[in-house]
């Protein structure tokens, strides 16, 4: 009995380990070559993956927002949604030239007031110039030892000034 189920074991499992033997078809080859080539920078890759995503959801959510609701307030304390995609598009240009490397796009300024089309057109822009430059910047990481790195790096207080211009 004991040979019995150690023999059909085997019929089961040998054609698995000689699948597992066998080179992968060309278009999986480069897959893997591709995917070694991002895992050597794992927090580019992070970054990266986190930048296609957020850009499709914020879109969507920007797209799905109705042009009247941009002035929409949720306390009188808080900004206007118009302002919050106003921000995300000059925040974009702003971090990516900064970590990149590259100079941002000159871009007209934008107003919170700006119709929705605008501002969903200025926030697709600045989402396209980080795909862009993460493309371009194969590290697409802080430049060590120039101005840009010192603006990434907390003051004696524990602050980062990055925001502060």
């Amino acid at each position: 009995m004991k040979r019995i189920s150690l023999f059909l074991m085997l019929a089961v499992l040998a054609p698995v380990a000689a699948l597992a033997q066998q080179t992968p078809p060309p278009q999986q080859a480069s897959q893997s070559a591709t995917s070694a080539q991002a895992d050597a920078n794992p927090v580019s890759s992070a970054v990266r993956g986190l930048l296609e995503r957020q850009s499709k959801n914020i879109l969507a959510a920007v797209d799905e927002m109705p042009a009247d609701k941009f002035t929409y307030r949720p306390t009188p304390a808080q900004i206007t949604f118009g302002h919050l995609v106003m921000h995300m598009a000059g925040s974009n240009f702003h971090l990516c030239a900064a970590i990149s490397g590259m100079e941002a796009p000159k871009t007209e300024e934008l107003k919170e007031t700006d119709p929705k089309e605008k501002l969903a057109a200025a926030l697709k822009s600045s989402f396209d110039f980080c795909t862009t430059s993460a493309g371009k910047n194969r590290r697409f990481e802080i430049r060590r030892g120039g101005a840009d790195a010192r603006k990434f790096q907390p003051d004696a207080r524990g602050r980062d000034d990055s925001a502060y211009g």
